[in-house]
């Protein structure tokens, strides 16, 4: 085999799987953030939810 060909191979495979590297982490960085502004309005629904209770039992 001619040695050009199998260097060819060898580069697109490195640069294949530096672009789904690049890409796979960029998809992670997007999904922790998602999670962590998700957390974030789930405990500010529980604050209020826990508010709405205590002013309900002031009332009574």
């Amino acid at each position: 085999m001619n040695i050009n060909l199998i260097l060819y191979i060898l580069v697109a495979i490195f640069v294949l799987s530096g672009i789904t590297v690049f890409i796979w982490s960029l998809v992670d960085t997007i999904r922790v953030r998602s999670s962590a502004e998700y957390s974030e309005i789930r405990e500010e629904k529980i604050r209020a939810a826990k508010e709405r209770f205590k002013n309900r039992k002031d009332n009574d």
